[in-house]
């Protein structure tokens, strides 16, 4: 049987072995072609450095420490630079600090093109205008010779996506694509990533805190806490219907879904990952925890169309 997925991370741990530190624990998760996935939660619970890790971008001294990460079938660590830039890019958020201050944006496009193809000059300058159109840059051949600081926030974020589909790729990592952005720039950066999808079958990871972005463009979604993740399932099961603790706590915080007036907050914060606690790493903050939580490490339990780490289910 032919394999759908495009993605396969097993048992992936990401840490600092120098200070003794695990950032991301035993995660696994698969992307099929022409899926779009998100990856939900709170900032530092692991998201964009289990994305990073995808790409071979990790900071520091943080490395993987086990598991593996599969693209199309093909080990990742040692081939990165095979796929990195052409057929796995990635969408960076606060688009300005992405781009290149002195470099005009039709040229900051053109280099993909430079490092991964042999057009010659006179064919990428046509290739960068039709990428610029794509993305739906009013004006391209105006907007090529522009600079950044010349380009509204949204625009920005046109030009870092038009740099991550340049070559077509097979999977596109967007990490909070459109948090710096306004409600209405927000809507169109969604709707061309949706297009993009839909028109070239590309697989997205979609990264972000905001339950309500990831409900209007995602097809399944996963939820991530303390570096592990909690909670997976479709987009409308997870939102309709949310098993764990966590996911239910991040909805009544978010009136955009649940239509409730009040808003209710999650007590506490999340910890620092070298005070991560090896059994539940949510029972300090879970409203809803009770005697058989103490002293027990929930297992990630299959559920048949969905999974979820709660001892609640096991």
């Amino acid at each position: 049987m032919m394999n759908d997925s495009i993605l396969e991370i097993k048992s992936l741990s990401l840490g600092d072995k120098s200070k003794g530190i695990t950032y991301v624990e035993n995660l696994s998760l698969n992307i099929k072609k022409g899926e779009i996935v998100g990856i939900v939660g709170e900032s530092g619970c692991g998201k964009s450095l289990t994305c990073k890790a995808i790409l071979g971008l990790l900071p520091g001294n943080i490395q993987v420490t086990s598991g593996e990460i599969l693209f199309d079938g093909i080990k990742l660590e040692s081939n990165i630079d095979l796929f990195r830039g052409s057929r796995i890019t990635m969408i960076f958020q606060e688009p300005r600090r992405a781009l290149h201050p002195l470099k005009n944006v039709g040229k900051q496009i053109e280099e993909v093109l430079n490092i991964h193809s042999n057009m010659s000059r006179k064919n990428k300058k046509r290739r960068v205008l039709e990428i610029m159109d794509m993305v739906k840059i009013p004006e391209p051949e105006k907007r090529y010779y522009q600079f950044p600081h010349q380009l509204s926030g949204g625009l920005c974020q046109r030009v870092i996506i038009g740099i991550a589909i340049a070559m077509n790729p097979d999977l596109i990592i967007a990490d909070e694509p459109t948090t710096a952005l306004d409600v209405t720039v927000q809507k169109g950066i969604l709707s061309l990533l949706y297009e993009l999808n839909n028109k070239y079958n590309t697989s997205i990871i979609f990264v972000s805190h905001d339950l309500a972005v990831v409900s209007q463009i995602a097809d399944r979604a996963y939820v991530m806490y303390c570096g592990q993740l909690v909670e997976e399932a479709n987009v409308i099961e997870l939102f309709d219907n949310p098993l764990h603790p966590y996911n239910k706590s991040l909805l009544n915080s978010m009136n955009s879904i649940n239509g409730k007036e009040e808003l209710i907050s999650i007590d506490g914060m999340v910890p620092n990952p070298k005070n991560y606690s090896e059994f539940c790493r949510f029972y300090d903050r879970c409203s809803e925890k009770n005697n058989k939580c103490v002293g027990k490490k929930p297992v990630w339990k299959d559920l048949g169309e969905r999974k979820v780490r709660c001892v609640k289910f096991e």
